[in-house]
C-alpha cells in the first residue's frame, strides 16, 4: 500500500518524544502498511485483528490505548491515507 499522511506520524512522535513504545508501534505500523498488499479489509482484520471499521473504508488502529490513528483506505488503489492521529 502507498502510504499518504507520514508526516502526521512524525509530528505526533516529535511531540510525544518521551512515549518510546508509542514510537517504536507507529514506527511499525507504517512499515508494515508499506509492504501490505491488501484488496479488502478482511486482509486488514487479519494483520490487524484490533482495528475498527469506523464509516465507509476508514478504520481506526489503537496504539498503547492512549492514541487513535484514523487511516483512510482505497483497496483497489493500493493507497492508505493517515487521517488523524489523536489522544484519547
Amino acid at each position: 500500500m502507498r502510504l499518504v499522511g507520514r508526516d502526521r506520524i512524525s509530528r505526533m512522535k516529535e511531540a510525544n518524544p518521551d512515549d518510546e513504545e508509542a514510537s517504536k508501534w507507529l514506527t511499525a505500523w507504517a512499515s508494515e502498511i508499506s509492504y501490505a498488499q491488501w484488496s479488502e479489509a478482511s486482509e486488514l482484520f487479519e494483520q490487524f485483528p484490533t482495528a475498527q471499521r469506523l464509516e465507509g473504508e476508514v478504520y481506526r488502529f489503537e496504539v498503547n490505548g492512549i492514541l487513535a490513528l484514523d487511516v483512510l483506505f482505497s483497496f483497489s488503489q493500493k493507497i492508505a491515507c493517515v487521517l488523524s492521529l489523536s489522544t484519547k
